[in-house]
């Protein structure tokens, strides 16, 4: 079933209204239909004719008489036919069809036939006889040319465009609210959200307190509106809603987050709409309920903001952490681990291996002749010694690789799943890498290394470390600037300490007062020969530790008790 809108139905009636006191005004003959004034203006001329008739019958002028109706008939295109007749009922003259028109008249058409009598001698002598087109056409449209009929269909047809037009515009103001119970408005007002009813052509019908209060508004200044009219705030530049309302009207939607802008301010609303059907189930307008999250978005910001800070000052504070990780297990000159980060790093590999028994290996690295360069090139040119190499270690090593300023010179390198033959080969080429370092002044630079694996017999990290150290001095022995196993120093140090013990010859008194730097290198040796660990300590380190008595208040013992 076609439902027709109230708009138009009002319209409509008020048109026909406005028809029905117009044909009142004709019934009641307030209004005068025009062919009345038609018909006196035919009788006024047909009376004009039959004067002149008269006057040329008088004068037996038949000729005149044919002359006047012919010009009659030329002149009005009105006239059918003309004719004069006399009183025997015969046709003296006659236009074209005249009498058949003539005898064709009914009762109905009388008033379109009119005759004026001839008077010659003051006595009737015939009639003069005109036909008429008539005023209306006949049957069911001759209706509709009544003058009434046309003013009154003319003005219902406006005022109903009118009447349409003006209620379209203006019953959108009028306030549902008088027609909507009490009941119904309390409940509404009662909500929290902001309520807006919609017709099915999105105006705005009815609206609830916290909706007014929300808006700082009045149903006077909402009622009727477009939905659009609200200062919705929309990314889609073709639309002024937020949202599609193609679909929205009719299909159920909701959580849609709108924005709007009331007192230079965006307000942010949960919107959920709904449709509103008849009984039938046709659509008759939406429902919309607007809840202001205006507070929990602005806390949400506050809240995104405040972890923003606390993120970017965790990641200050790693940062710092890293630095100060990399400060407390690094040394400051060389950027090499220190002895304890590496130690730690160490055991981890020692007790895995020790389960896993993957190879481990370690290799100790020394600078050769390192106090010389301190005491000819000064200090500064020893720190940058140790920063080269350092800077070289580092490049050249794995990733899983780590290395450590074990002290002074030397450096400590540990190589995880790396036997002694492949660390022999990787302190090779570490050894070269090193010799092949230029420095200012032509200053070059070698080292001596020593390698030692975890399957040759050391029960802790701290012994293997002892067993490359043992390498590292036999290679120091050998000439220096060299790679040393340790698998392969058993004889090596048993023959080194021979020769070393049979070498040695001191007397006091041949050593005279310059030969201080000789008798220094001298007491290192016997000490070294004499002590169970002399592997342990750098000959350097060992000057160091040499006790400052005098020369010559120094007595030596060999052997054999001299």
């Amino acid at each position: 079933m076609i439902r027709i809108p109230t708009t138009l139905r009002i319209a409509f009636a008020l048109a026909m209204s406005s028809a029905t006191v117009l044909l009142c005004l004709r019934v009641f003959g307030l209004f005068h239909e025009d062919h009345q004034d038609l018909m006196e203006v035919r009788a006024r001329m047909c009376e004009s004719v039959g004067v002149a008739c008269s006057q040329f019958v008088s004068r037996d002028d038949f000729n005149g008489v044919r002359t006047c109706l012919e010009s009659l008939a030329d002149r009005d295109a009105t006239v059918l036919s003309a004719g004069v007749r006399n009183p025997q009922g015969q046709l003296v003259y006659q236009t074209q069809l005249h009498n058949e028109l003539w005898k064709r008249r009914s009762k109905r058409e009388a008033k379109n036939c009119i005759y004026v009598p001839i008077v010659k001698d003051r006595e009737s002598w015939g009639r003069v006889e005109i036909c008429f087109e008539p005023l209306y056409a006949t049957g069911l449209l001759a209706v509709f040319q009544l003058p009434s009929i046309q003013v009154s269909l003319v003005a219902s047809l406006v005022n109903f465009v009118l009447f349409y037009l003006f209620l379209r515009r203006y019953l959108r103001h009028l306030d549902p609210t008088s027609v909507v119970p009490t009941r119904v408005r309390s409940a509404l007002d009662t909500l929290a959200e902001s309520i807006i009813i919609l017709d099915k052509n999105k105006n705005i019908t009815l609206v609830n307190q916290a909706f007014l209060e929300t808006f700082e508004t009045s149903h006077r200044q909402v009622q009727g509106k477009r939905l659009q009219s609200l200062p919705w705030i929309s990314d889609n530049e073709t639309t002024p809603l937020p949202f599609d309302w193609t679909n929205a009207a009719q299909i159920p939607k909701s959580s849609s987050v709108v924005r709007i802008t009331i007192d230079d301010k965006i307000k942010s609303f949960l919107c959920n709409q709904s449709p509103i059907t008849d009984d039938n189930g046709e659509f008759q307008g939406t429902l919309i309920s607007l809840d202001n999250i205006t507070a929990q978005e602005e806390k949400q910001r506050q809240l995104e903001e405040t972890l923003e800070t606390l993120e970017a000052s965790r990641a200050e504070i790693s940062k710092q952490n890293e630095k100060l990780n990399f400060l407390a297990t690094r040394d400051p000159l060389t950027g090499c681990l220190n002895r304890r980060a590496f130690f730690a790093h160490f055991g981890e590999y020692w007790k895995s291996q020790r389960r896993y028994k993957h190879p481990l290996s370690c290799i100790m690295l020394d600078v050769d002749h390192f106090k010389s360069i301190n005491d000819n090139h000064g200090h500064a040119m020893g720190d940058e010694v140790l920063r080269r190499v350092a800077e070289v270690m580092q490049d050249a090593i794995r990733e899983t690789d780590y290395i450590c300023r074990y002290g002074g010179e030397e450096f400590c390198i540990l190589l995880p799943h790396v036997d002694v033959s492949a660390g022999y080969l990787a302190g090779e080429r570490f050894r070269k890498i090193i010799e092949a370092l230029d420095f200012e002044g032509g200053l070059k630079v070698t080292a001596s290394f020593g390698v030692s694996d975890a399957d040759l017999g050391a029960e802790t990290e701290e012994a293997m470390i002892e067993q490359a150290d043992k390498c590292l001095y036999v290679a120091k022995r050998q000439g220096r600037n060299q790679v040393v196993r340790f698998d392969q120093i058993e004889a090596t140090l048993e023959s080194v300490q021979d020769s070393n013990a049979s070498q040695i010859v001191v007397s006091v008194d041949d050593l005279a007062p310059d030969d201080e730097a000789s008798m220094q290198q001298c007491i290192t040796d016997l000490i070294s020969l004499s002590s169970d660990t002399f592997y342990q300590v750098d000959p350097d380190e060992r000057l160091n530790s040499t006790p400052t008595t005098p020369l010559h208040e120094l007595h030596f013992t060999t052997g054999d008790g001299t």
